[in-house]
């Protein structure tokens, strides 16, 4: 096998004389050297097979070669690079990186680089102020009259005395009766509250406090209003209402409140589209408030009772050690309303609090509402606004998940009562979802508050816990333990109420903002009223309305009754004076005699009419005022201003870090496939096939870069050159072996 070199073509005289003056010194240095030293001595750039592990002293110039190529090979790196970066340097489009290569003055050189660097330096900060903008995703508001369909929202109505008048007159009995048995007059709270109500206003704040504790152990729901003895007219777009479309929603403030839901056979979305702003189109409602049964009746007539009011009687009971008899005389002559217990010196005013709030949210107390008073007939005007918010970094907002849990929350609507009161086992908590609102937010924060300080719940906010974990909870008014164990988590819910909940209140509503859902329909509520019926008026409302609403109807029938077990309270007695047998024994309704009282009718009812002001909303939609669009715009524009970079230049870059990473990784390749064809060689010259003259020849070749390799640093700068440019034209032609 021979190998025979074949050079480049070309007509260059300088390649040629380069080229036989390297193979006249090849030929005088073969002379020099004979087979036997050859065979003993390794020459420079010959590879042996074989290294004897026992020759130190001939590994160590091995190494030093091995260490002298490594810093040889990293400087033609280096330079290889530098290279690339000076040809993209004459072709790239960056303005000022081309006039300064293609300069030859040194002075306008130096100029050119630094009107580059104060360029890219001035294009730098004006990228951050831009991208910082961006970042800030500032908005504006759309606001589009008519750009939405107005659907009607739930409607809330609380009574402003949680407790029935009628109920307090015809239950007194059984009512003290209860009472007595299962709290003994709350004497063991008293008692364990000694030297706490030394005055008058203490004495109010401790039975109110009392009547919080029985709400939170009691199934209450037959002492405050029922929804069949409210509700004396009802329609809604024209069509009649009952209690069907009525849900029972339990909160310390109001007892039992009721939110009406405007779903019947059809669809409920269709029920809600609100088609005009006629009074026909709304809620229409006319509600029996009984709230004033004891300025009417002589033998309940509001009295004082010196005992509970007059200070120097407190301090007699002091003296005698009975803390009981206060509120005991209270509770067994009645003088007073529950109602002013449970209102303590708030001074509510008569009437109902209408809540107008979102499909399926809680009706919070905090909700825009407002109060229609009795012996009114009011007009609840809204108008909806439906927000679109932009979740953004300073104002962030829920953006609506595909899970089910993640928009609803859960809250106790109702609760039977406790264990005592029951023979069998007792009923479990009405439990009712509704949609997560910003406000669920806040009572979350809040009721982690108590657990983690008192390890019980408060009943002030929402709970969706059973209430025996509430703090006012007691299992047992009677045992002095469950009394004691009581009042501690009272005192420390109360201690929470004051001093942390209160300091703390404001920054739950400030971090609730982020769990304001990005889109949500807002109620704007404006009410007008004047004095209703009518004196005219009465006998009708009483005669076409009120008898036939109550004639069958009474306190004490219901299945959930756990207190009033033995008693009928007929509403219509108290309204009309005659009883429902007397009104049923007779042919007609309309045929027996009734007598009304014009002041009750007056305070005991209510007329209140609830539409939207038109049947189209407003949306206000928060859009980017900075968009992605636009932000690109401006970087391009940027980059062009203070660089002259355009979308190409961008890919210059990614070519150059292309070459740059891969042309040191070629330039190894090629050397170890030189490597491999040189060791070729000197196995063809050991076979006698090749003289050592031509293996000479060859290796300087390949030292040179002219054969089986790429050029390297250590050629002359003319030589690369010209054989680098031959190789892009093809005009090189590597030695092939003929065997």
């Amino acid at each position: 096998m021979i190998l025979q070199p074949i050079m480049p073509d070309g007509n260059s005289s300088n390649a040629e004389e380069a080229s036989d003056h390297r193979s006249q010194q090849a030929s005088q240095q073969a002379s020099q050297i004979s087979p036997q030293s050859t065979a003993q001595q390794p020459q420079e750039g010959i590879i042996q097979q074989q290294q004897p592990a026992a020759q130190p002293a001939a590994y160590r110039p091995q190494q030093a070669r091995m260490d002298q190529r490594k810093k040889k090979k990293s400087s033609e790196t280096v330079k290889l690079l530098i290279s690339e970066f000076n040809d993209y340097g004459h072709r790239t489009t960056v303005h000022g990186l081309g006039h300064m290569y293609q300069s030859t003055d040194v002075r306008r050189k130096l100029f050119w680089l630094l009107i580059t660097i104060v360029g890219c330096f001035a294009c730098g900060i004006h990228i951050y102020f831009i991208v910082a903008n961006y970042n800030e995703t500032p908005v504006n508001s759309v606001i589009l009259n008519g750009g939405v369909h107005v659907n009607f929202p739930d409607v809330t109505l609380c009574n402003m005395y949680p407790i029935s008048e009628s109920v307090q007159n015809h239950g007194a009995g059984e009512i003290r009766g209860h009472i007595r048995k299962y709290w003994r007059f709350f004497r063991g709270f008293i008692k364990a509250s000694a030297g706490m109500d030394n005055s008058t206003k203490d004495r109010f704040k401790m039975a109110r406090k009392f009547f919080q504790i029985f709400w939170a152990s009691e199934d209450t729901r037959d002492l405050a209003h029922d929804d069949d003895l409210f509700l004396v007219y009802c329609r809604y777009k024209s069509r009649p209402c009952s209690n069907k479309q009525f849900k029972m929603v339990q909160n310390i403030d109001y007892w039992n409140c009721y939110t009406f839901t405007p779903k019947f056979d059809g669809e409920e979305e269709e029920d809600r589209r609100v088609y005009s702003g006629n009074e026909d189109e709304g809620l229409n409602l006319i509600m029996y408030t009984n709230s004033h049964l004891r300025n009417i009746h002589a033998s309940n007539a509001l009295t004082t009772t010196k005992g509970f009011y007059d200070e120097e009687n407190n301090g007699k009971d002091s003296s005698n050690g009975d803390k009981s008899n206060y509120l005991e005389r209270y509770l067994v002559n009645y003088n007073l309303s529950l109602n002013q217990l449970l209102a303590g010196d708030k001074m509510e005013p008569d009437g109902i609090r209408v809540i107008l709030h979102e499909k399926g949210t809680y009706p919070h107390m905090d909700m825009n509402s407002v109060i229609v008073g009795n012996g009114d007939y009011s007009k609840v005007v809204f108008s909806m606004e439906r927000k679109i918010s932009k979740n953004r970094p300073d104002f962030p907002c829920r953006e609506t998940s595909e899970d089910a849990a993640d928009e609803e929350v859960e809250y106790v609507s109702y609760y039977p009562g406790v264990d005592v009161r029951y023979t069998t086992k007792r009923p479990p908590p009405n439990f009712k979802k509704f949609k997560r609102d910003r406000l669920d937010y806040v009572v979350t924060r809040v009721q982690d508050l108590f657990w983690s300080s008192c390890s019980c719940y408060t009943h002030v906010v929402p709970f969706s816990h059973f209430n025996s974990k509430l703090c006012y909870f007691c299992r047992n008014g009677r045992d002095p333990v469950e009394i004691r164990r009581t009042l501690e988590r009272v005192h420390c819910h109360d201690r929470v109420y004051q001093n942390q909940l209160k300091k703390n209140i404001l920054t739950y509503f400030s971090d609730s903002q982020r769990f304001q859902p990005c889109t949500g329909d807002e109620y704007d509520v404006k009410m007008g009223s004047s004095a209703w019926p009518s004196q005219r008026d009465i006998m009708f409302l009483v005669d076409q309305y009120v008898i036939p609403a109550f004639l069958h109807e009474s306190v004490g029938n219901r299945s959930y009754n756990s207190i009033l077990k033995n008693t009928r309270v007929y509403p219509i007695r108290d309204i009309i004076g005659t009883t429902p047998e007397q009104a049923i024994g007779s042919k007609t309704i309309k045929s027996f005699n009734w007598t009304v009282d014009e002041f009750l009718i007056r305070k005991s009812f209510l007329k209140v009419a609830i539409h939207a002001d038109s049947p189209t909303g407003t949306l206000n939609e928060e859009v980017e005022s900075y968009s992605f669009a636009e932000a690109l715009s401006e970087i391009g524009g940027i980059f062009g201003l203070y660089a002259g970079v355009s979308l190409l230049t961008f890919f210059e870059f990614v070519e150059l870090a292309y070459l740059m990473a891969t042309k040191p990784k070629e330039v190894t390749r090629h050397e170890k496939d030189g490597k491999s064809k040189f060791a070729m060689l000197q196995q063809t010259m050991e076979d006698g096939e090749l003289p050592a003259s031509e293996v000479l020849k060859y290796k300087q070749l390949f030292d040179r870069g002219n054969c089986c390799a790429l050029p390297t640093a250590s050629a002359s700068q003319q030589s690369r050159s010209f054989i680098m440019q031959a190789e892009r034209e093809g005009s090189v032609r590597r030695p092939v072996i003929v065997s």
